[in-house]
């Protein structure tokens, strides 16, 4: 019974001791399980902190990307502003432009209409003209000859004062103031010369 005991007692310790072998086996594996996962964990963490702060710099260049976007799209909007701006005002000084070029081509048309009877009234003027010249150059032909029949009346009353000059000169005393004893002043015919002079054409 003793030896029963014994072996029982040695057998007892030997479990004992196997489970105790194997509780801190066991607990040996899990320390280096959870060292090793501790250990991965960390490496994880590094990695995630190390995207974290790409990230943050990802992001911070994309706020500056966005903000200076966001300048461009602010001035992009302004000049678009200017340029519709400037297109309104081109339409409406095109409108004008349409305006006056219409009433430029209505005087154009009236102007040309003017021309025509400008040029027609031109024609009759000088249709007018014409014959006012064959009427001046008659008028002055009829003067000449009205000129010519005065000169020539002119100079037949000076060749007939002339003659009656001559016939009383010759029936005076020829210059003498006493003749054959007696006076001549007053007894004689006095001479008066009227002298006629054509009129100018």
């Amino acid at each position: 019974m003793a030896q029963r005991r014994g072996r029982y007692i040695v057998i007892l310790l030997l479990v004992l001791m196997g489970l105790s072998s194997w509780r801190t086996l066991t607990s040996e594996r899990a320390r280096h399980r959870i060292a090793g996962d501790f250990q991965q964990a960390q490496e994880v963490i590094a990695q995630l902190q190390e995207e974290r702060s790409t990230l943050a710099a990802e992001l911070g260049g994309a706020r500056q990307t966005i903000t200076s976007h966001e300048a461009t799209i602010t001035s992009l909007q302004q000049e678009l502003q200017l340029v519709s701006t400037k297109l309104d005002d081109t339409a409406i000084q095109l409108a004008a432009l349409r305006q006056d070029h219409e009433q430029l081509q209505q005087e154009h048309q009236t102007m040309a209409g003017d021309m025509q009877a400008l040029e027609t009234q031109k024609v009759a003027l000088e249709q007018r003209l014409s014959s006012l010249k064959e009427l001046r150059l008659a008028i002055r032909d009829v003067k000449h000859h009205l000129w010519l029949q005065r000169l020539a009346s002119w100079q037949a009353r000076i060749n007939t004062q002339n003659e009656l000059d001559h016939q009383q000169l010759a029936a005076g005393n020829r210059g003498y103031v006493i003749r054959k004893g007696q006076s001549t002043l007053g007894a004689t015919t006095k001479l008066q010369v009227h002298v006629l002079e054509p009129e100018s054409q």
